[in-house]
């Protein structure tokens, strides 16, 4: 690699490039905008460090030095990690490589046109080139591991070539999760029986509690913020409504006005994920004051109104 960006001039239109070409190749809206914001992330650890050029020094020392430091998951930590390999590959100008499996097998030639058949299927389900590449990848494995079984031929295949097939891959997890799909398609071709999806053994994978903030802690976050300046009203009622009520951050987001019962100091609004009505009673009298303080009231809006309630730029009047 040998790449010089510059941090202050060039560093975001190259982002947005990059960016722009994941979602041609079908990446969804919420893989790249965790990309862009890793990749923000990065940029303002190495402009802590005064570096205004972006080279692959500058990437080693962020991914070494403060990725491991991160307050974030482990698989976090390894979406970080791919998105600036795959930001260094795309100004290296290195050719595009969906997925780097060093385990992975080859397909034995018996079982290519099924291969084949699979891809075209998958294609006319609407599968999103990605997600093709990846249930492909877990077909190929779980063929491979059938043929060194001794099974030459699909409609050999029997439920403990199956087990033995996820037990015996590189991600058993992974497997149990898409070779249902290879399953199905054999047995609509009438391939396969389907029993055999029922041989697919159930796995629980292993995930971390998260982690959550104590009470100084908050108290701390709380008492970092600016009050006396409208900004600092909005962003303490932010804060409040989040860590008192458990809001969703979406849900917050597009709070209005008219989700708030000033006379009886109660908050209602329909949850975006679960589609209940979720209502609460707010004794918070400097939240009143600061929806008080919008631009829209003073102009005579009642409080009625689908104006959102937190704005990214505020307007105080007198």
């Amino acid at each position: 690699m040998n790449f010089q960006i510059n941090i202050h001039t060039d560093f975001e239109s190259h982002v947005e490039q990059f960016l722009l070409e994941l979602l041609e190749r079908e990446y969804s809206q919420n893989t790249v905008n965790g990309y862009r914001s890793y990749l923000n992330r990065m940029k303002k650890y190495i402009l802590s460090l005064q570096e205004p050029v972006y080279t692959e020094k500058t990437d080693h020392t962020f991914m070494e030095n403060a990725v491991p430091d991160l307050p974030v998951s482990t698989s976090s930590r390894k979406h970080i990690l791919t998105s600036i390999r795959r930001f260094n590959d795309y100004l290296s100008g290195s050719p595009y490589i969906f997925r780097k499996n060093k385990g992975a097998q080859m397909l034995p030639l018996v079982f290519r046109d099924i291969i084949n058949d699979y891809i075209t299927y998958m294609s006319e389900q609407g599968y999103k080139r990605a997600a093709i590449e990846v249930r492909k990848i877990f077909a190929v494995q779980f063929l491979a591991s059938v043929y060194q079984q001794g099974v030459h031929s699909i409609n050999e295949i029997s439920g403990a070539h199956v087990g033995c097939a996820v037990l015996s891959a590189s991600s058993v997890e992974g497997m149990c999760q898409k070779l249902p799909c290879f399953l199905k398609f054999l047995y609509q071709k009438g391939l396969a029986a389907p029993e055999l999806q029922k041989a697919i053994p159930s796995v629980i994978p292993k995930k971390n509690l998260p982690s959550v903030y104590n009470r100084d802690e908050l108290i701390q976050i709380l008492s970092a913020i600016d009050t006396s300046t409208l900004p600092g009203k909005r962003d303490y009622a932010i804060q409040v409504l989040l860590m008192t009520y458990g809001l969703r951050v979406k849900d917050l987001i597009e709070l209005k006005i008219g989700n708030i019962d000033f006379q009886h100091c109660r908050l209602s609004f329909t949850q975006s994920k679960t589609g209940s009505q979720y209502r609460c009673f707010c004794q918070m009298f400097w939240f009143i004051y600061f929806c008080d303080r919008f631009d829209s009231f003073g102009n005579g809006i009642d409080r009625t109104s689908l104006i959102m309630l937190f704005y990214t730029r505020l307007v105080i009047t007198n």
